[in-house]
């Protein structure tokens, strides 16, 4: 019998042994998947931005009960047949402000409108009659602001659009049937804007003419200005 020396038989058995741990961690190697690095997630891009509210442009109105009589069961330019109005109210105003209802369709190009100032004194006061694009830009920018304001004023309760239909529905004495749409001053230093829209054959009314009374004005003056401007019926646009 041939003897190994000792040495060399443990040479061997540690070259065995390494074989063997290099095939063990081989084999681990191939059977262990990578390691896993977490990528930063894409941003997620809304398709559409969320929706903003727009803001509620008819206010409620406070009606007192003699202008909530004046307005029952009358047709208001609003409803689906567009049957001409016979009383004006704040949703007809806000309808023309935001296209809802035809500007035109409120406007007589051969009458035109009045443009009315009322200043800090009778030597102030103005009053201009507009006719043709100056009367329609007259009608849609005191429209826009007296719809402006109204938005404007709703978290403190100000510049609330009310109109009042009692001349229109019954004439004062000297002065022409007309309904007012009043945006009033907020405060002393505050403007008061006024529409005022005639009785109309063929619209069922129509804007006669636009009234600032400035701070410092006396209204009683501004409205019976108005009233002397609204009998000037002879007026005419060339």
């Amino acid at each position: 019998m041939r003897v190994v020396p000792i040495a060399l038989l443990l040479a061997a058995v540690a070259c065995r042994d390494r074989a063997a741990e290099r095939v063990a961690e081989s084999t681990v190697a191939r059977a262990a998947p990578p390691p896993v690095i977490d990528a930063p997630s894409p941003p997620v891009i809304d398709a559409a931005p969320p929706p903003i509210d727009a803001p509620q442009l008819d206010r409620p109105p406070v009606l007192s009960p003699d202008e909530a009589a004046r307005r029952a069961n009358q047709p208001t330019g609003l409803g689906a047949d567009r049957t001409a109005p016979t009383v004006v109210t704040e949703s007809l105003v806000v309808a023309l402000a935001t296209g809802r209802a035809p500007l035109g369709g409120y406007l007589d190009a051969k009458l035109g409108a009045w443009e009315l100032v009322a200043g800090a004194t009778p030597r102030a006061d103005r009053a201009v009659h507009r006719c043709g694009p100056e009367a329609r830009a007259l009608f849609a920018d005191n429209l826009g602001r007296v719809v402006d304001r109204q938005v404007g004023g709703m978290a403190t309760d100000t510049h609330r659009l009310s109109c009042d239909n009692a001349a229109l529905v019954t004439a004062a004495a000297g002065v022409p049937r007309h309904a007012r749409c009043i945006s009033p001053a907020a405060d002393p230093t505050d403007d008061t804007l006024a529409l005022v829209l005639v009785p109309d054959a063929d619209r069922g009314v129509r804007f006669a003419a636009a009234l600032r009374i400035t701070p410092g004005a006396d209204p009683a003056r501004a409205w019976a200005a108005l009233g002397r401007t609204l009998t000037r019926a002879g007026v005419r646009c060339r």
